[in-house]
């Protein structure tokens, strides 16, 4: 999952967040606000593993670490880290069950 540094790590407290999940499409969630209930979400929600930061995030202070505000988490690939969702047929494994956005390095 790539996001901003920014969601995965204080700057000012050098720390990891500690509870971090993913919830692809909550745009068309049931629920009437952002929330934890999985069964509002179509997808539900997917509990993230660890975070990979830049250097220049995690050793930079704000204004001077902007250009490295990116992040990638992992997602371990079993159904323990999934649950919810109100779409029917999912499996709970992330890469089948929600269509991933490319990223070209090449551009």
């Amino acid at each position: 999952i790539q996001t901003a540094a920014h969601c995965a790590y204080n700057d000012v407290l050098k720390k990891f967040a500690s509870k971090a999940v993913f919830i692809p499409d909550q745009v068309s969630t049931r629920g009437d606000k952002s929330n934890f209930v999985s069964s509002d979400d179509p997808y539900g929600i997917w509990y993230l593993s660890f975070a990979t930061i830049a250097k220049g995030w995690r050793d930079g202070s704000f204004p001077n670490n902007v250009p490295y505000d990116y992040a990638y988490y992992t997602v371990f690939n079993n159904e323990s880290t999934h649950e919810g969702g109100y779409l029917r047929g999912l499996t709970g494994i992330l890469e089948k069950d929600v269509t991933p956005m490319k990223i070209d390095f090449d551009t």
